[in-house]
């Protein structure tokens, strides 16, 4: 890595419970000691048998990116801290049993 490169820091990880739609981060998970203008990178992963949906909270249900379980991780694009804490998960079926978990790595500056 070169001088000034920017590197990120393993920040926290954790999980939430969704019955069928709901805030990614649960209450002051995670985000709530970052400042809003810090940028963060989102890891997603999924434990269970289905899969879920996650997305801004102004998409609705059955949009957004899919995340199924059992497969790699999926990384969201850097984005700010105000944006991430309006992220919401969506299962994807009634019947769906798929957990969201997921790491933020904050960037260093």
């Amino acid at each position: 890595m070169a001088y000034g490169d920017t590197n990120y820091n393993l920040y926290h990880t954790g999980s939430a419970t969704v019955a069928s739609s709901g805030s990614l981060f649960g209450n002051y998970q995670g985000l709530s000691a970052l400042n809003v203008a810090e940028v963060v990178n989102i890891d997603l992963y999924a434990i269970g048998a289905n899969a879920y949906y996650v997305a801004p909270s102004t998409l609705g249900n059955n949009a957004g990116i899919k995340v199924y379980s059992g497969t790699s991780p999926v990384s969201l694009r850097s984005m700010q801290v105000r944006n991430a804490s309006v992220l919401i998960a969506h299962v994807v079926s009634a019947n769906a049993d798929a957990s969201p978990l997921w790491a933020i790595w904050q960037r260093n500056p």
